[in-house]
């Protein structure tokens, strides 16, 4: 890397991560893959449960020189849409008060079991406007307040969207993104978000240098010395570099490549620009998150 490069550069390091909701330990396809780039080396691997996978993002922090920035990049939603966090009744009505009430529900066993169904049937409750917004389940079982199909949209009283303002911006121009609030079947990225949740919250515990982009950063775009930022990213919307047979593995290497260009070249700023509005600002910031992602930069 020149000179030039390194001043250009936001952050010295990068972790991209593929995440997975599975309920017992698994590898390869739809599993876990972190690829990390510590100075000029890159590592992949997949581990089979989230709790190997947080230990191998410790050794990876652990080994991060303590000046230097690091930006995780993860594929799962960070955020519901809004205004979810009003209607439950929470006394914070930002992204922590809704993290806050999704660790009281979700369990998460070393073994990958888990209850994700369940709290979804649990948080549905505490709207009490019947099975939603949450949906989606396996065949052959029942849960009280949890639909196995999808409801119709806007939900509720309170016309519940089905998607954030990103993923509206998204869906606007064609683009296939998924809701939040599925639980189960391909492209259940709701059930990655309970399971991200607790991990990213005990992952935040143990090292108090992570911040929740743009939660706690604002639409910034130069991290403090030693920060280490988490950011959502979806992976399908970034360019392919077909090197890796199994498509996840490919997609997280093909997203670091992608992210290591910007960051040398200092495009990563513009990839880290919210929304133009500041009311869309205003909910990203607060409750809703909002992606790095090549397709929203452009769109902007």
């Amino acid at each position: 890397m020149t000179h030039s490069n390194r001043q250009n550069q936001i952050f010295d390091e990068l972790t991209v991560i593929d995440w997975s909701s599975a309920s017992r330990p698994t590898v390869g396809k739809d599993s876990i893959w972190i690829v990390s780039k510590i100075s000029d080396r890159t590592c992949l691997s997949n581990p089979p449960t989230r709790t190997q996978a947080g230990n191998e993002i410790d050794s990876v922090i652990r080994a991060t020189n303590a000046n230097h920035s690091r930006l995780i990049a993860i594929d799962v939603s960070l955020g519901l849409p809004s205004p979810f966090e009003e209607i439950i009744g929470a006394s914070d009505t930002s992204w922590r008060g809704t993290w806050n009430l999704i660790n009281s529900k979700v369990t998460d066993s070393p073994d990958n079991s888990n209850n994700r169904f369940l709290a979804g049937s649990s948080l549905n409750a505490l709207l009490g406007q019947g099975r939603g917004p949450f949906w989606g389940h396996p065949n052959g079982r029942t849960y009280a307040e949890l639909h196995a199909t999808r409801p119709n949209f806007p939900w509720g009283n309170r016309s519940i969207p089905e998607f954030r303002l990103c993923e509206q911006l998204m869906r606007s121009k064609s683009l296939a993104i998924q809701s939040t609030w599925k639980l189960a079947y391909p492209g259940s990225v709701g059930g990655q978000f309970l399971m991200a949740v607790p991990w990213l919250t005990a992952l935040k515990e143990r090292h108090p240098q992570i911040k929740i982009w743009p939660f706690e950063t604002g639409f910034g775009t130069r991290p403090q010395i030693g920060d280490i930022w988490v950011a959502e990213v979806w992976p399908s919307e970034f360019p392919r570099l077909f090197q890796h047979e199994v498509k996840d593995a490919d997609q997280v290497v093909s997203v670091l490549s992608y992210l290591s260009e910007c960051n040398s070249s200092g495009l990563m700023k513009e990839l880290l620009h919210g929304p133009t509005d500041l009311p869309s600002a205003e909910i990203a910031q607060r409750v809703e998150g909002w992606p790095i992602s090549p397709a929203l930069s452009e769109l902007q």
